[in-house]
């Protein structure tokens, strides 16, 4: 009973396509050790949607499957929900557009966690300040 269950979710091309999806959208996180110079590439759109069709293509093994995926990431993610879209739909779900105006950030109150934060944010780059410091003289 559970093989059957497992070959059909195996077999089932929509449970790879949206997996395969998923694995992209998280591997953001996994891509740390990519060189810099590589990511350069992933600046650009189209290459970044080529290489989502190159993961459409190894999760489904169907070209027509995958451009169509593609297309709907693509019109999903850059248009649809981009809140700097002309067609942002997030209206319709309750989302607002977030306004980053510097006269909003004047008038907004910082609250004592955010300076606490704030404080240790400054802390750790003082320390690590310290430690390149530390590796420099011992070069020397």
């Amino acid at each position: 009973m559970i093989d059957l269950i497992i070959q059909a979710i195996n077999s089932n091309a929509m449970f790879n396509g949206f997996s395969t999806l998923a694995m992209y959208i998280g591997g953001k996180y996994l891509s740390a050790s990519i060189p810099p110079n590589v990511e350069k590439i992933f600046n650009y759109p189209f290459f970044r949607r080529l290489f989502i069709f190159f993961i459409m293509f190894l999760a489904f093994r169907d070209v027509k499957k995958a451009a169509i995926i593609t297309l709907l990431f693509i019109i999903i993610f850059n248009y649809l929900l981009d809140e700097n879209s002309k067609v942002f739909i997030g209206n319709f779900f309750g989302y607002k557009k977030i306004e980053n105006n510097v006269e909003n950030l004047k008038n907004s109150v910082i609250t004592s966690e955010e300076l606490e934060k704030a404080k240790n944010i400054i802390k750790r780059y003082n320390e690590s300040l310290d430690k390149q410091k530390i590796r420099i003289s011992e070069l020397k």
